[in-house]
């Protein structure tokens, strides 16, 4: 029998210093996309989501596609917004049950109007509609901000592993390949959130310097190919990785890939 995955993203890099907030009308300006209209539009891109669709496919899954929202950098979302986009995930993951996994792209940046934690609280509303016992497989942007509640409501998480960022469909892909993983291996719950080396001087450096490190790391962390649990780089900040529901021995084993050099 076919699984049946919610796939679904809701992207917003927030300028908290911005004299505004920006309101639904800023986001449906950029596209603000809901059901069935979703595949056909994001199917032919390179985003997280086609990544997404491509991963369907190639399963034979079910796929229900609540809302995606592409990146849209802007100040902190408006109040109203933020309901719309949270309950619009909620609303249609409790729908979509029985599910068998969720595939969630955020940014990792969103500050709303009353809500700091943007992302971790639209996490948590999937988490809260689908129970504690669906999987949650999540990408994000490599610097962004990983808070407890972020972390405690997913699963996995995935970043972009390059700089400029030109991976977002190969990272959905990823995404979608720990979510296969975590139905078809016996995994033991296990989050947590390790703060690992910072590079010294990262700010000294330009674009083509920080690359060229970041394809060096991901280079090493991809080492013995794909396996449950995920990570995000983050260059000129703190590198968290987040895990749950990981066999022990394999996230030790990536744990120990993924520490970082420190840059001279």
């Amino acid at each position: 029998m076919s699984r049946r995955v919610l796939l679904a993203a809701v992207m917003h890099e927030a300028n908290s210093f911005a004299r505004r907030f920006a309101p639904l009308d800023h986001f449906r300006r950029q596209g603000v996309f809901l059901g069935d209209e979703i595949p056909a539009r994001f199917g032919p891109t390179r985003t997280e989501m086609a990544g997404f669709l491509e991963a369907a496919r190639a399963q034979g899954w079910r796929i229900e596609t609540p809302i995606a929202v592409p990146t849209a950098p802007e100040g902190p979302v408006a109040r109203d917004a933020y309901a719309f986009f949270r309950d619009r995930l909620a609303e249609g993951a409790r729908r979509a049950m029985p599910l068998d996994g969720v595939l969630l792209a955020l940014h990792g940046s969103m500050v709303a109007e009353g809500e700091d934690d943007g992302d971790g609280g639209l996490a948590q509303a999937v988490r809260d509609a689908v129970g504690p016992d669906v999987p949650i497989s999540l990408t994000l942007d490599p610097h962004s901000n990983v808070s407890d509640r972020l972390a405690g409501a997913v699963n996995a998480i995935t970043a972009y592993r390059t700089h400029p960022h030109t991976d977002h469909k190969e990272t959905g892909l990823r995404a979608a390949e720990t979510l296969t993983a975590m139905r078809t291996m016996s995994l033991e719950r296990n989050t947590e959130l390790l703060p690992l080396p910072r590079p010294r001087q990262a700010g000294k450096l330009g674009k083509t310097e920080k690359r060229d490190i970041a394809a060096a790391r991901w280079r090493r962390g991809a080492q013995g190919g794909p396996q449950p649990g995920g990570a995000g780089t983050r260059i000129g900040g703190e590198f968290r990785l987040a895990r749950r529901h990981v066999a022990p021995e394999l996230a030790e084993g990536r744990l120990d890939r993924m520490r970082l050099r420190q840059v001279p």
